[in-house]
């Protein structure tokens, strides 16, 4: 409230003392009056003067005053763009560390399922190997069709190769018995 009065007055003030001196070039003050109008011009420019220089030293020190609350907000807020930083920076780091955590671990479990199937597989065919398979033939047997067996195991496609070898085993082979026994065992060793 005091500052806004000091302003208007800083604005008023050189107003009257303008004025007065219009109101003195106009009319000539008489001899006895001219010395007090004189002083009192001089003692008012004198309280002009002072009431400038106290709005001024009043309006610097309210300057100093925002421009210090504002290095202190800056500088509380560098403080925390710094942490921010940091805190960004971290994260980074982390997330950077637990994408390679994770790939690493699919690696691992790959690594582990791959192993965990073929240690399976060689299992099963192992116990199926060591476990005997006994085939009991009731009534009298039937006849192999040949041409049938070949058409279902594709044999025709591949003359040449272990299958051509199988279809001429089956060929040769006839139904019941040993030698039936015989001839699946061959296909399974050449398959």
């Amino acid at each position: 409230m005091l500052d806004a009065i000091l302003d208007w007055a800083l604005v008023f003030l050189p107003t009257v003392v303008s004025a007065v001196g219009v109101f003195v070039s106009l009319r000539a003050p008489h001899s006895k009056h001219h010395r007090a109008l004189r002083v009192s011009l001089i003692l008012f420019g004198l309280v002009v003067s002072g009431v400038t220089f106290w709005q001024q030293s009043r309006a610097r020190s309210a300057h100093a005053q925002e421009v210090g609350g504002l290095n202190q907000n800056l500088s509380r807020l560098l403080r925390r763009t710094d942490d921010l930083e940091r805190d960004a920076k971290q994260s980074r780091a982390d997330q950077q560390a637990e994408i390679a955590r994770r790939q690493q671990a699919e690696r691992d479990l790959a690594i582990i399922v791959h192993s965990s199937s073929q240690s399976t597989r060689a299992g099963v065919a192992e116990d199926i190997r060591k476990s005997p398979i006994k085939v009991e033939v009731s009534g009298r047997p039937l006849p192999i069709n040949v041409e049938e067996v070949k058409r279902l195991l594709g044999i025709n496609m591949f003359p040449q190769g272990r299958l051509g070898r199988v279809a001429e085993a089956l060929e040769e082979q006839v139904v019941g018995g040993d030698r039936f026994l015989a001839a699946v065992e061959f296909a399974e060793r050449a398959a």
